[in-house]
């Protein structure tokens, strides 16, 4: 994700960035995987990332989401299903730290529904 012309930080996206750890730290990694998936087949047809208004749903979590809300959820996703996937954002990493993470979530592979309790380096 890039960050603002002005060279700071998308707070927006490190905030819903934040709260898809809170949310996926209590859901097992087929649960992330099948949120993220979700998320990637809505993105096939295009995400109004900039407009705050436009709004998306998801069969695997309740609400309604903006389209970089959904945009930071598989990010954070996507990181947490693959740790070794390249991630060298501000934002990523300040809302990894906001949320308490020093690592991304992931499960040990022999645990793959279990929720994630804890973070493995």
């Amino acid at each position: 994700m890039k960050s603002k012309a002005n060279g700071g930080l998308r707070m927006d996206a490190v905030m819903y960035m934040t709260g898809a750890f809170e949310t996926f730290v209590k859901m097992g990694r087929q649960e992330v995987a099948k949120t993220v998936f979700e998320i990637a087949k809505l993105g096939e047809s295009g995400l109004s990332i900039n407009d705050p208004d436009k709004r998306y749903s998801l069969e695997t979590l309740d609400g309604d989401f903006s389209g970089l809300q959904v945009l930071s959820m598989m990010h954070v996703g996507l990181k947490a299903i693959d740790p070794s996937l390249d991630s060298q954002d501000a934002e990523y990493d300040t809302a990894k730290q906001m949320a308490g993470r020093s690592a991304p979530p992931r499960w040990p592979r022999n645990q793959l529904s279990r929720p994630l309790d804890r973070i493995t380096q």
